[in-house]
């Protein structure tokens, strides 16, 4: 039985909003979706302020050109729980993906289900990784688990 996909979108927001609070963002969520932000994230280093299209995988569509989204997704095909994360600027990603594959027709979407060596490349410097920095995150239970 697989999960319903409004419940992997919840899951994957609380995930990633954990991961993003550790690496220094403030994380706030619209009332609604318009334009593709799902979420608003301030970076508190420099206070600025990004909007992210949370995604379940790597993904880029014609629809977000133009409009200043960062594409939010975990890495493919890896297993829930302190995996990799991306935060990426969409336009470069568009352009990353029209300029690999090479589209005979009008070039509208890619979403990648695994990780390819050209696309690890493409995201490496946007990777938000989990560092523990609570106390939580490296103490043991007391049973060892």
């Amino acid at each position: 039985m697989g999960f319903d996909p409004k419940l992997i979108e919840a899951a994957n927001r609380a995930e990633v909003t954990a991961i993003l609070i550790r690496s220094g963002y403030r994380v706030l969520s619209p009332e609604a979706d318009i334009d593709g932000g799902d979420m608003f994230l301030m970076r508190t280093s420099d206070r600025v302020m990004l909007v992210a299209q949370l995604k379940g995988r790597p993904a880029c569509h014609d629809k977000y050109r133009g409009k200043d989204i960062h594409m939010l997704f975990p890495a493919p095909a890896t297993a829930p729980l302190r995996r990799d994360w991306y935060l990426m600027p969409h336009d470069p990603l568009f352009d990353f993906a029209k300029g690999v594959y090479k589209p005979d027709k009008e070039f509208k979407e890619r979403h990648w289900p695994k990780m390819t060596s050209e696309l690890q490349g493409c995201l490496d410097k946007h990777a938000i990784r989990f560092q523990p920095k609570f106390a939580a995150d490296t103490v043991k239970a007391e049973d060892g688990n």
